[in-house]
């Protein structure tokens, strides 16, 4: 129920997205904000002090994803470090943020470059964040309202560490204070830590599901009603059955939603197609039909 609650969320906010996108008269240039780390934020979690994969063109030390949802939205706080093995790995000090302007922010807390002798620099403010927006579904008359921001990382070299933290907030345009997603831990081997929290505040009520192979209190460190905190070091490879569908491919993964059930994502639908129907006084088409 929960992922179906995601699917189909994502696919009706993204189509209201685009009739609010259309029916906009006024459009603010996405920007990009920089500011301290939110007081409901973790400090980064210690890195387990591992060799260099074989053949790796990146060593990953960690990688801290933590979700806040409320009664205000959503709040995406990310964190990560890592080391550039190989040099193919330079083109990952591109560092890529995508948030939706329309209803959220980005703000960029720190980018550090730490050299191979120890010594690190701050990056922020030592080159422009470049935003780009692309419509990758025009041709299916779909408007996602996304932006990307690029900031690249000037003189990066191989074996030069990484490390970096931003939150990307957001208010569904569509649901309000209804909101649902997912938080993926690794399926596959590799070295390092992740870490995956989830917690809500203001009142918000979650209804969390999380696959069995993460309810090992070994990994799941803290887990009570407004918060879920899951962490893993050098995950190992998940065996999934071959040739099986893909609901059987499923694992390491939190979902969560703040709908109820079926009939509520159904009334959510009803809604949005019921307002459709009625144009607004200021819609344009109602001049070409005068």
């Amino acid at each position: 129920m929960i992922k179906g609650a995601i699917l189909w969320g994502a696919l009706l906010s993204s189509a209201s997205t685009s009739v609010a996108l259309a029916q906009s008269k006024k459009v603010v240039p996405p920007k990009v904000l920089q500011g301290p780390l939110p007081k409901w934020v973790l400090p980064q979690p210690e890195a387990l002090p591992n060799a260099v994969p074989a053949d790796a063109p990146i060593q990953v030390h960690f990688f801290d994803n933590q979700v806040r949802v409320s009664k205000k939205g959503q709040e995406h706080f990310i964190s990560q470090r890592f080391k550039m093995v190989k040099p193919e790995a330079l083109q990952a000090a591109n560092l890529n943020f995508t948030w939706r302007p329309s209803s959220g922010t980005v703000t960029v807390h720190s980018v550090r470059l730490i050299r191979k002798d120890g010594s690190s620099a701050d990056m922020l403010g030592k080159a422009n964040f470049i935003i780009v927006q692309r419509e990758a579904n025009l041709e299916q008359s779909v408007l996602t309202g996304l932006a990307t921001a690029v900031f690249a990382i000037p003189g990066a070299e191989v074996g030069d560490d990484v490390e970096f933290s931003a939150t990307i907030a957001d208010r569904d345009p569509t649901f309000g204070e209804k909101a649902f997603g997912a938080l993926q831990l690794p399926t596959n081997q590799i070295s390092g830590t992740f870490r995956a929290r989830l917690i809500q505040s203001d009142g918000a009520v979650l209804r969390r599901k999380v696959t069995a192979d993460l309810q090992s209190p070994d990994l799941t460190r803290i887990k009570t009603l407004d918060e879920l905190l899951v962490k893993i070091d050098n995950p190992t490879s998940m065996n999934f059955p071959e040739g099986a569908p893909a609901r059987y491919g499923v694992g390491r993964l939190i979902e969560y939603s703040s709908f109820s059930g079926w009939p509520e994502i159904s009334s959510a639908f009803w809604r949005q197609f019921e307002k459709a129907t009625t144009l607004g006084k200021d819609a344009p088409v109602r001049s070409e039909i005068a």
